[in-house]
């Protein structure tokens, strides 16, 4: 009996797209978990048992937002119109409609990227080098700055340090997307 439970939750997750690759078994089983009316529990297992293990499968389920409801739009996803919303700031899936996903994402990020109010997405910064080591950092940074992007800014005058990873809530942020307002 325990076999046939297995088989037929395998067989959900082939519908689902169950592949060999590590990145069309998440898929599948994120999904079959979203849209299956089989138990979570029943699909994990048979992920176990066909090579995904514990470990991944626990920071897989993590960054996952369970539902069937799309993030985009709030309308109810079928399987033949799934896509998966990545979160702008804790990379969590969600489920949505593959219209609703690129102009979402696109407009999550920039209401992030204004709270953020860090140079890296500034109309006034201009680009210079990565940085490279934890020595080279700002004078208002609390974190090492590896990977940020030293630049100067236009409206201040001065050199800074932009880091996409961090929110600096700058007063002085103007969005490089916004519409120029004319005062």
């Amino acid at each position: 009996m325990v076999h046939r439970t297995r088989m037929k939750a395998i067989d959900v997750l082939r519908e689902f797209g169950w592949g060999v690759q590590e990145g069309r078994k998440k898929r599948a089983l994120y999904k079959a978990v979203c849209l299956s009316s089989m138990s979570r529990v029943r699909l994990y297992l048979a992920a176990r048992k066909n090579g995904v293990s514990r470990q991944l499968l626990r920071g897989w389920v993590k960054s996952w937002i369970i539902s069937q409801t799309c993030r985009g739009c709030g309308e109810e996803v079928q399987a033949n119109n799934f896509s998966i919303w990545h979160t702008y700031w804790q990379a969590l899936w969600a489920p949505c409609h593959e219209g609703c996903r690129d102009v979402g994402m696109k407009e999550e990020s920039y209401e992030c990227q204004c709270i953020d109010a860090d140079c890296n997405d500034c109309r006034h910064f201009q680009r210079g080098v990565t940085v490279t080591s934890d020595a080279e950092t700002n004078k208002n940074a609390f974190l090492p700055l590896v990977g940020g992007v030293k630049g100067n800014c236009l409206k201040r005058s001065e050199n800074v340090v932009a880091n996409p990873k961090r929110a600096s809530c700058n007063e002085c942020f103007e969005h490089r997307r916004s519409p120029i307002l004319d005062s």
